[in-house]
């Protein structure tokens, strides 16, 4: 019992060091490979994006959650009691 404890504690082990290196592979890609960053990151969404571009689009997909969000901190400003 113990044995097929430790086996499926080691794999478990090795799995979550692969997923970490997978989510993280754009940042650990340029040291392995030695890539000098230019300081100018290619953005997806073309180089004009912007945060308030980023805003906008998150907006446009959760109009609820942002509305409930801007009343609760109307509501609620920082400093209060905040008790769920």
């Amino acid at each position: 019992m113990i044995n097929k404890l430790n086996v499926v504690l080691a794999t478990a082990t090795i799995l979550g060091g692969i997923a970490a290196v997978w989510f993280f592979w754009d940042k650990i890609r340029p040291l392995i490979f030695r890539q000098a960053t230019s300081g100018t990151e290619h953005v997806k969404d073309g180089p004009t994006s912007s945060k308030s571009d980023s805003l906008t689009k998150v907006e446009k997909l959760m109009p609820e959650l942002l509305a409930e969000m801007r009343t609760d901190l109307a509501n609620h400003r920082f400093g209060g009691n905040l008790s769920c």
